[in-house]
């Protein structure tokens, strides 16, 4: 079973990837990708900022 979540750091994210968690738990052969989100536009990280923009996959 494959599965997919997106989470960008808020509560109602982590509990969605918890639940997806809970729906592989017992899956044979279980995949799970967390996909991050994020709006560059409220950054509040300066660290993220100082990276190469050309290096972030967007």
């Amino acid at each position: 079973m494959k599965n997919a979540v997106a989470i960008d750091g808020s509560e109602h994210a982590f509990r969605a990837a918890k639940y997806a968690l809970t729906l592989l738990e017992n899956a044979q052969d279980a995949e799970l990708e967390v996909i991050f989100v994020t709006d560059y536009n409220k950054v509040e990280v300066e660290q993220l900022l100082l990276q190469n923009f050309n290096s972030l996959s967007l």
